[in-house]
């Protein structure tokens, strides 16, 4: 408990520090589409995908006049991910991992003995999963079964560092992958498969697209943009509890009370 405390503290110190020395961007804005969302996630195509408080899954639709929210299919999720409109992995409410096949069918993706509470999808169709729990490991989709992965900084050296308790990961690709600890630390897996921990704000949930294109939010509920030609996290104006980015221009974002947000660029 009292680490519990100790890093929710230290997590708004860092994110005050952020707040004050970072630079700030364009905003998120409300977006004109009705409805209240958990979680949002958008794909490299555009396609955007949404579950809310009930578990109940919808997609985006434009009519030729406004933009909807239509209800998909019967499955109840607790997270969705949208690699693009052909690779859709959700969790149900029992934290197993599902894909949504071509037939539009919910097809489960491993065995109940490991429960997740966390998926994502890159747009090469890489999956990678975060369990329940406190956790020393995460989880990649390979050869049709979950493997076991680890977070190691510095492996085979003397300052070799296990990352444990994963939060969230981000998966824009096989060769960029991104992810947060319970902390707010962030890490980078690059294409040599070797994860390096990144200098930043403290983050609660961060989101990559295969365009390079990361986003973060922090415990303050601060949205932050990184560009990574110059190694610098700018803060953009809104307050978000998750984003997702699907490409640089496709980025989307549910506030603590459920609304919907964009970004304007």
């Amino acid at each position: 408990m009292k680490n519990s405390i100790v890093n929710v503290t230290l997590m708004i110190l860092v994110s005050i520090f952020f707040l004050n020395y970072t630079k700030q961007a364009c905003a998120m804005q409300r977006y004109n589409v009705p409805g209240i969302l958990a979680q949002i996630s958008a794909g490299f195509d555009n396609d955007v995908w949404g579950v809310n408080r009930k578990g109940l899954v919808y997609r985006l639709s434009w009519n030729g006049r406004e933009f909807r929210w239509v209800k998909m299919y019967d499955k109840r999720l607790k997270q969705i991910s949208v690699a693009n409109a052909h690779y859709i992995c959700g969790i149900d409410l029992n934290g197993i991992v599902h894909k949504l096949t071509e037939n539009n069918q919910w097809e489960s993706m491993g065995n109940e003995k490991i429960q997740f509470n966390w998926v994502s999808v890159g747009n090469d169709n890489s999956v990678w999963a975060v369990p329940q729990g406190p956790n020393s490991h995460i989880f990649e989709w390979q050869d049709s079964t979950w493997k076991q992965r680890q977070i190691c900084i510095n492996c085979g050296t003397q300052d070799e560092l296990i990352i444990e308790n994963i939060n969230v990961i981000s998966v824009a690709n096989k060769d960029c992958i991104w992810a947060v600890d319970n902390s707010g630390k962030i890490f980078y897996r690059n294409k040599k498969k070797l994860w390096h921990a990144k200098y930043g704000p403290r983050m609660m949930h961060i989101s990559a697209s295969s365009d390079g294109s990361v986003w973060g939010v922090n415990i303050l509920g601060n949205v932050y943009k990184k560009y990574l030609e110059k190694n610098l996290w700018e803060m953009v104006h809104g307050n978000l509890r998750i984003i997702s980015v699907g490409n640089a221009h496709n980025v989307w974002g549910v506030s603590y009370n459920g609304l919907i947000y964009r970004w304007n660029d």
